[in-house]
């Protein structure tokens, strides 16, 4: 997307997504489209941190399950 579109989609100023946008690219969130300076898109590495917390969180989930099956268990 464009820097002002992205600033009309949002209701903000281009100075103001343009300093967020430069923040998201420092943390490798977003990129600018080579050769189309005023173009940004989504990294891959937002990808690859949504992936690694989906895998944290069923690792989570299934030390919940244990620790439920653990403490659940009739105590005859």
């Amino acid at each position: 997307m464009r820097t002002s579109s992205v600033a009309d989609s949002i209701k903000a100023t281009p100075s103001t997504v343009l300093r967020d946008l430069e923040v998201l690219a420092d943390e490798g969130i977003v990129e600018r489209i080579a050769g189309r300076d005023e173009y940004w898109r989504l990294s891959p590495r937002l990808i690859q941190l949504a992936r690694a917390h989906e895998q944290e969180m069923a690792r989570v989930r299934q030390r919940l399950e244990e620790t439920e099956q653990r403490y659940s268990r009739n105590p005859n």
